[in-house]
């Protein structure tokens, strides 16, 4: 008679497929272009951008939740990399600031 695996060890199990399965499919796939555009900027941009180059022009630079931690690692590939103005347009504003001033 074979052993059935207690109930913890398949709750975790499912858990982690689970968990990992949907960190994933919130995550967008980002490339980087390999020739740069009219400025000599290389642009990152999502899968499914209208204006991504061709695979043989482009980079691979993993999941990521948005462009600017696609943009972070970019920048330690080439520093020349910016974020696509088409896909990759976020606001990025800081909820506080502070004065370097005011720090004593």
């Amino acid at each position: 008679m074979e052993k059935i695996p207690y109930i913890g060890y398949v709750t975790r199990v499912f858990s982690i497929v689970f968990l990992t399965k949907l960190k994933i499919s919130f995550m967008k796939f980002f490339y980087l272009s390999s020739k740069a555009n009219d400025l000599g900027h290389f642009e990152i941009h999502e899968k499914e951008c209208p204006q991504i180059p061709d695979a043989i022009d482009r980079d691979y630079l993993g999941p990521f939740n948005n462009g600017r931690e696609a943009l972070r690692k970019a920048l330690l590939m080439n520093p020349g990399s910016v974020c696509c103005e088409h896909c990759c347009q976020t606001n990025f504003e800081a909820l506080f600031s502070q004065s370097k001033k005011n720090q004593s």
